[in-house]
Order: C-alpha cells, then sequence, then structure tokens
C-alpha cells in the first residue's frame, strides 16, 4: 500500500460523519433535490454511502484540511483526532489499510505509487521532514546540508544538473528521476 495519500475535491464541510451521512442519504432519496447538484457530484455521493465505516469520517477530516499529501502515519493520527491514549489503539493498521482501499476504491482520495508517482518534488518537500531531506542528500553525497531548507535548495540544485549518465548514452536527461525516486 502507498506510503502517502492525497484528497481529491473539496466536496465536504465541516459536518460530523455522521451528520453529513444523514444529509447524503437524504438527498439521494428526494429526487426533487437531484438536479441542485452535477451528475458527477451525485455519483460521488453515492459512493460515500458504500465507504467502510470509519472512512467517511477520514474523509470529512481529510477535507478539513489544505489539500496536499499525507503520510500514513499522519492519516492514521488524522483519523484518531484527538482520542487519548488509552483510545488510539482503537484502528490498527489493517483496518487503517481497509479503510484507504475503500476511500481510493471510491475515488475519494489517491495513492502514490511507487510506480507513478503522482507527488512532485514540492510536494514532498512539504510532506517530508528535515531529517528525511537531509538522508536523501547524504545518499546522493551532497555535502553541506545543515537543515530542511538548505536540502531543499541542495536538491533543486542537483535535480536541474545533467545526470552522469548522459556521458556514457549521450542523452539530455537531468537528475530529477533520481531525485524523486529516493
Amino acid at each position: 500500500m502507498s506510503l502517502f495519500f492525497k484528497c481529491l475535491t473539496n466536496l465536504f464541510y465541516a459536518f460530523t460523519a455522521i451528520f453529513l451521512i444523514k444529509i447524503i442519504y437524504k438527498y439521494l432519496e428526494d429526487k426533487s433535490v437531484k438536479c441542485l447538484l452535477n451528475e458527477e457530484s451525485t455519483k460521488l455521493l453515492e459512493k460515500c454511502m458504500y465507504i467502510v465505516k470509519p472512512g467517511l469520517r477520514l474523509a470529512c477530516r481529510f477535507y478539513w484540511r489544505k489539500e496536499g499529501w499525507y503520510k500514513m502515519q499522519n492519516v492514521k493520527k488524522i483519523l484518531m483526532g484527538k482520542a487519548n491514549n488509552e483510545e488510539s489503539g482503537i484502528l490498527d493498521d489493517s483496518e487503517l489499510l481497509i479503510v484507504l482501499k475503500s476511500l481510493t476504491d471510491s475515488a475519494l482520495i489517491i495513492p502514490s505509487t511507487d510506480a507513478s508517482s503522482l507527488m512532485t518534488f514540492d510536494d514532498y518537500a512539504v510532506v517530508l521532514c528535515g531529517n528525511d531531506l537531509i538522508q536523501i542528500c547524504k545518499e546522493l553525497k551532497l555535502k553541506n546540508v545543515t537543515n530542511k531548507k538548505c536540502a531543499i535548495d541542495t536538491l533543486k540544485s542537483y535535480s536541474k544538473r545533467k545526470s552522469i549518465k548522459n556521458f556514457c548514452t549521450g542523452g539530455s536527461e537531468d537528475n530529477s528521476r533520481r531525485v524523486l525516486k529516493m
């Protein structure tokens, strides 16, 4: 399963999940109000009715936040909300994966896969902490990197440089793919 997830639309507002489910259900049952939303939005609402139980709560919490990518561990924290330490064991990793698959299948979130990442360098720079970026710089043997901003600037500069394999193959590819793979 992917390590990063992104919410796709800002359809939901600050409603509790139960209240939202009731609104969606009433909307889908009442034919006179169906003309208020376009067909795509109506289909999205229909999909919401089939999301695994805590999934709609997670979708609501995603949409309250700024659109962006989230690490798996942060997704779990978002879903848990302000739960006490005693309640933190409510959702284990296997249940979280089921919830995320349900949201992905419903097209409410999109995962970033290793094969075809939808994330840009700037997305990674926001999601990854300074230590992660500094570690990437070390793996690429980039020196004098001391903080997150310096790591971002160094990696951007490195991405723009021509790849060493160009000397062997005669290509004109830069290092941007290599940095994103790290």
